[in-house]
């Protein structure tokens, strides 16, 4: 005898896909039998991919890997959701905004694809690790205002490196350095014994920040970024 999952899902149609959802089912919530097999929810996840149309768990606070039902993280003036499918345009909003894109994407313009992959990079991330993207979010409002977590940048380490990024109506109040001390806090619970970060140069604000949540510069990395050299910073937690 094999032990069935059963979840409640939502219907999400994955950007430029030719299946079409009809309109009556789109964010409803439905049941779904899952794979016996799969025992882990990132399993059924993707063994439920199909055509086109991705079910994902419903709930706010979001699913852990195992079903278990996890509190979003929260700081004083802040909400961090976890990042998932069903956040795509928030996501890709936040990655194209010219006052984001500048320094963390090197003023490049992202495509949705790159921003598809990154929210399935993520997953696994939290999967294997504990930690990954989260949105940042007002809670008076419930708006995204932000993203942060932790991102692998082969080219400065294979390590996970804390990142956030603000929309510019949003910066200059405090909420960055908030916003790292939590990683910190976060990747400490999540058996991290210290945290990496990068930055730009000419970045001297998020200098700031690093430098008040704890981080101290190690040096530079061995090749320059688009902005001239990138400042490595380490904290042990």
């Amino acid at each position: 005898r094999h032990q069935a999952h059963i979840l409640v899902v939502t219907l999400v149609p994955i950007p430029d896909s030719r299946v079409r959802i009809p309109e009556p089912l789109i964010q409803q919530p439905l049941v779904c039998i899952a794979d016996p097999h799969a025992n882990r929810l990132t399993d059924i996840r993707r063994r439920i991919l199909l055509s086109g149309v991705l079910c994902l768990a419903l709930g706010n606070p979001r699913m852990s890997d195992g079903g278990v039902a996890v509190p979003n993280p929260e700081s004083p003036r802040l909400i961090y959701r976890r990042i998932g499918v069903a956040d795509f345009q928030d996501f890709h909003r936040l990655v194209t905004e010219p006052s984001i894109r500048k320094y963390l994407m090197d003023g490049e313009v992202m495509e949705e694809s790159w921003t598809m992959e990154t929210i399935e990079t993520s997953g696994k991330m939290f999967q294997d690790r504990g930690i990954g993207l989260w949105l940042v979010v007002k809670p008076e409002t419930g708006k995204a205002i932000g993203f942060c977590g932790f991102f692998i940048f082969q080219k400065l380490s294979s390590e996970p490196q804390l990142l956030y990024a603000l929309t510019e109506s949003q910066t200059g109040r405090g909420y960055a350095t908030e916003i790292a001390k939590t990683l910190c806090a976060i990747a400490k619970k999540a058996g991290l014994q210290f945290v990496e970060a990068a930055i730009d140069e000419p970045n001297r604000a998020s200098a700031r920040v690093l430098e008040k949540a704890g981080f101290v510069l190690q040096g530079e990395a061995p090749e320059p970024g688009n902005f001239g050299a990138t400042l490595l910073y380490k904290m042990q937690l």
